[in-house]
């Protein structure tokens, strides 16, 4: 489900947005607006939900639609999605009524709130990220421009550090701790623990100079606190999801990229000016391009926890602050993913670009992310050789982009075309039904309230029509959520 929650952008299965809501333990007003098509106009709008349902599928059949564009979509018989009518304009039908010779709408535009991010501070990050104390001693603040802020709140400081059990080993704490001091103010640098107690009680201004380097054993890697997010740091973001890797292990924290020549100079340059790191490099090999690489913890908790692109590339989705760019900056991610892993040349002459990726997560991002410039594109999934000598296969997805008026992604924010071989209604798509599998239904089923429009976008790109209807009741034999019973006793406004 597609959705935007207070603003934010969120894109999960609705098991886990009814986790979510479920492990609340205060039910809390929300605002939650949905994609869906305006029954009147056709056009894709954001709406409010005024309720999620959830409740139990019983002994319901349930199926997987597969439809033209590589769009699927799991639910119930009694689920409906829309039908191409008789008279050319979408119906409402039951799922168990479909047949693989019908046509079912697509969404051809999304809509967002957007979001401009132009630079981020990542000691306040870490701070709002916190889980324990602990992980705030991961880091310190270093500038020349603490030593007057640090002289000022001297008995504040020593007494937060003396109610820290860090110091709890030493023989005589209270000098280890004005041994702490001292450093503190000679060196200029501000634990991130010590700033976040601080800041309970006291203004703190981030210093423009700050840097950031881990607490202990890393004095020779700093990254600025605050980065701008410009073009190269959206172009490389783009790049490093296509072709970039992090590792972590005993003490060791690695960022790397593999790509061409061209593009790793430009990597390179990028990560130094931006990011104020040493790049190394390895030449290609037989089995391996070229690579660059960078060893920083802070580094790397940047892509973690700013990026929020680490762990198995298997994994990676786009961070949902990306999809909320404005499309005059979205450009440049899509054009460094595009320059990383899909088609480098010729593409005008075959008309169509392609973008790879081992996730299956991060192909359906990329599918809504280009149905933000207006773009359908095409999902597939194959597998193929990885190393043929050793006989290993993986899978990966391919979104495939055919026919636009112009293949340049730096000029989709201005004006952009796509002919496709569908019929057209407003923003909607008419995809032919491919297959209508059989499959296991599951404990429960979910549904979005949309008043006004009563449909949203589900699975990877079907618009789904809801279930939810204005007799229902808190005991109707449904398990309902906070979401659904505050909707139920008019807490929340509807659209």
């Amino acid at each position: 489900m597609l959705f935007f929650n207070d603003s934010d952008f969120h894109l999960l299965t609705a098991e886990e947005y009814a986790e979510q809501i479920e492990r609340e333990t205060i039910v809390k007003p929300r605002h939650v607006e949905v994609p869906c098509f305006d029954p009147k106009t056709y056009r894709i709008v954001l709406r409010r939900a005024s309720a999620f349902i959830k409740h139990r599928a019983g002994n319901k059949k349930s199926f997987l639609i597969t439809t033209r564009y590589g769009r699927k979509l799991k639910v119930t018989g009694d689920h409906s999605v829309f039908r191409r009518g008789v008279d050319d304009l979408p119906e409402a039908i039951p799922v168990r009524r479909l047949t693989e010779n019908d046509y079912i709408a697509l969404p051809a535009y999304l809509p967002v709130i957007e979001k401009n991010v132009d630079e981020v501070n990542l000691g306040e990050i870490l701070i709002n990220q916190a889980t324990c104390d602990a992980d705030l001693w991961e880091f310190t603040l270093v500038s020349r421009q603490l030593d007057e802020y640090i002289a000022q709140y001297k008995d504040e400081i020593c007494e937060i550090l003396m109610a820290s059990p860090r110091f709890d080993g030493s023989q005589n704490k209270w000098n280890t701790i004005g041994c702490q001091f001292r450093k503190y103010r000679k060196k200029g640098l501000f634990p991130l623990y010590v700033i976040s107690k601080l800041q309970a009680t006291h203004r703190f201004i981030w210093p423009e100079d700050g840097h950031l380097r881990p607490y202990t054993g890393g004095g020779g890697t700093v990254v600025p606190n605050r980065v701008e997010i410009g073009e190269d740091v959206l172009w490389l973001l783009g790049l490093y999801l296509a072709e970039g890797t992090a590792y972590s292990a005993q003490g060791t924290y690695m960022i790397s990229i593999w790509s061409a020549e061209c593009l790793l100079e430009r990597a390179s340059q990028i990560l130094a000016e931006h990011f104020n790191v040493r790049v190394g490099k390895v030449g290609p090999s037989p089995e391996r391009g070229p690579q660059i690489y960078v060893h920083s913890k802070v580094l790397y908790t940047f892509f973690e926890k700013v990026f929020r692109v680490t762990g198995y590339s298997r994994e990676w989705r786009i961070p949902t602050w990306i999809m909320q760019l404005p499309l005059s900056r979205l450009k440049f991610f899509l054009e460094g993913y595009r320059q990383g892993d899909s088609t480098h040349t010729n593409y005008p002459d075959q008309r169509e670009l392609t973008f790879n990726t081992a996730s299956r997560g991060l192909a359906t991002d990329l599918i809504y992310l280009l149905l933000r410039f207006g773009i359908v594109g095409s999902l597939g999934e194959y597998e193929t050789t990885f190393r043929e000598q050793y006989g290993e296969k993986f899978r990966f997805w391919r979104v495939t982009v055919c026919e636009v008026s112009d293949f340049n992604i730096l000029n989709w924010d201005r004006e952009i075309e796509q002919t496709l071989n569908a019929t057209r209604l407003g923003d909607l798509v008419w995809a032919k039904v491919r297959s209508i599998e059989p499959v296991e239904t599951t404990d429960y089923v979910y549904d979005f309230s949309v008043p006004g429009a009563e449909n949203f976008i589900a699975g990877n790109g079907i618009l789904a029509h809801n279930t939810y209807g204005p007799r229902m009741r808190l005991d109707d034999g449904r398990v309902v959520p906070n979401f659904i019973c505050q909707a139920l006793r008019g807490e929340i406004g509807r659209a």
